[in-house]
């Protein structure tokens, strides 16, 4: 079963219709101990500050005994680095239930809502000002809830940029309090940021003249451009991300 509203595409340059595979990264564990992850992580270099939400389709599954609900949570970190530099997105994990021996196949039990990962870009900008109005040390873990129906929480450590992402890392953690150790497998599946920031600006210019009789002159320019204002020529992504200001004052007087 393909994730809810995902849609194939076609193979091109093929005498039949053919659709493109969809595929997930499974994360396979057994013996998976109290706080202990199993994770995989990617190296990039991008610009979150462009995009609105980090979305991610998840699929959890138990091998040997029945996992509970909320036993298992799926992590994504991203930043600078995973050590001292990173924001991180925790949601606990509804699992698949079984028709017998086998998963039941109906698409909302093998992606269902409740493990949707949709994560809005701006709480993460808002637990870094948080933050600095608690008074949080940089080099303290701090996290607070995202949307408590849901039991997530986003995470920071350190000074991480969403205008600097250079490492990803996406795992399943065991979060009981007990003693339990699981084995099962999770699936992550289109890991993808959504809702370009499309918003137009504005820019203007003013000179002045100011002219003093025989003893001079006066002169003064300031531009101005908001974020998002660009030329009809440019692309969205070459547009302004950042608001500027750029003023020169000059006098020619005669003493």
């Amino acid at each position: 079963r393909i994730p809810q509203g995902i849609v194939r595409q076609a193979v091109v340059n093929t005498i039949a219709n053919q659709l493109q595979d969809e595929r997930s990264m499974a994360l396979i564990f057994s013996n998976l101990s109290r706080n202990c992850e199993v994770s995989v992580s990617k190296l990039a270099r991008v610009n979150l500050n462009l995009y609105k939400r980090l979305q991610m389709f998840v699929h959890a599954e138990h091998k040997d005994s029945i996992i509970e609900d909320g036993k298992l949570a799926v992590f994504i970190r991203l930043g600078k680095d995973f050590v001292n530099n990173y924001y991180e997105y925790v949601l606990p994990l509804t699992m698949s239930k079984y028709t017998g021996t086998a998963v039941d196949s109906a698409t909302n039990n093998v992606w269902p809502f409740a493990n949707f990962v949709n994560i809005p870009l701006d709480s993460l900008r808002e637990l870094k000002r948080i933050r600095y109005r608690e008074g949080i040390p940089f080099g303290q873990l701090y996290g607070i809830p995202l949307k408590p129906d849901r039991g997530d929480t986003i995470k920071i450590l350190g000074n991480p940029s969403l205008g600097a992402i250079k490492v990803f890392q996406v795992g399943v953690r065991n979060i009981t309090t007990g003693l339990e150790t699981f084995a099962g497998e999770v699936w992550v599946n289109e890991l993808r940021v959504l809702g370009f920031d499309d918003s137009g600006g504005i820019a203007a210019q003013a000179r002045l003249q100011v002219q003093m009789a025989d003893l001079g002159e006066i002169n003064a320019a300031m531009n101005y451009s908001s974020i998002g204002f660009g030329a009809l020529d440019k692309r969205l992504i070459e547009r302004n991300r950042h608001e500027t200001i750029n003023y020169e004052v000059s006098a020619n007087l005669d003493l």
